[in-house]
């Protein structure tokens, strides 16, 4: 009996505690999308710099990212280093791409996917997903940044979706830019394979047949080290 009175408890435990996150995030779709990647799609103008990355030496906290790139045509990586952050943070590399954790594999349970970002007079806004367990809807983050000048940003506020609710924190976190070369391809967003990012079917369709291109030419890259999230990002 107290077997059985004990398996009841932490069933309940469990499904209270972490069974209730699997519906919590609207699962995403176009109508959610502010942004949208198409192939004329160019956010910035030569607001700020965008060969290389960005970074911020502020308290590491799991849910904004500590270093990122913005590409041209709008597609946003998330930098994971394949050591600790402290070392990498604020160098400025010959082959970047040599130095990083590629999404599809950082990890076996959470999928770090990337996003989509966008450029109004001096604010930058970012579209960000992950997936906590790969068979999951999308769980969605946006930050928004004010553009001090070419190679400073400032996170001013964080958005993510909560039991259907939209949460906003206030923040003040500044980004540094760091030139490099050997950048990772925007193919290694994977968000970008979904259909809903995209402006039209058609140009999904011609993403999709670039991608293939891409992935048979693909240079190897270096091997993955899966690391925990919250230590490494």
């Amino acid at each position: 009996m107290n077997r059985l009175l004990i398996f009841a408890f932490l069933t309940v435990f469990i499904t209270t505690t972490f069974g209730c996150r699997s519906v919590d995030y609207k699962k995403y779709s176009k109508e959610y999308q502010q942004y949208h990647f198409d192939k004329n799609y160019r956010p910035l103008t030569g607001k700020i710099d965008i060969d290389g990355y960005w970074y911020t030496t502020d308290t590491i906290i799991r849910y904004y990212p500590k270093a990122f790139i913005l590409y041209s045509d709008g597609t946003f990586f998330r930098l994971f280093f394949l050591e600790k952050p402290e070392q990498y943070l604020g160098r400025s590399f010959d082959n970047l791409s040599d130095s990083i954790q590629y999404p599809d594999a950082y990890s076996q349970k959470v999928l770090i996917a990337g996003g989509i970002y966008g450029v109004s007079g001096d604010t930058l806004s970012v579209e960000a997903y992950t997936n906590e367990l790969l068979d999951k809807p999308w769980m969605y983050y946006r930050w928004v940044f004010e553009i001090i000048d070419k190679n400073t940003l400032r996170l001013f506020e964080q958005q993510y979706e909560w039991e259907l609710k939209t949460v906003a924190k206030r923040m003040n976190i500044l980004y540094h830019f760091v030139p490099s070369e050997g950048l990772p391809s925007p193919f290694e967003v994977m968000i970008k394979k979904e259909k809903w990012m995209w402006s039209s079917e058609e140009e999904w369709m011609d993403y999709r047949d670039s991608l293939k291109l891409y992935e048979k030419q693909r240079l190897h890259r270096p091997g993955i080290v899966i690391r925990g999230v919250e230590y490494y990002q």
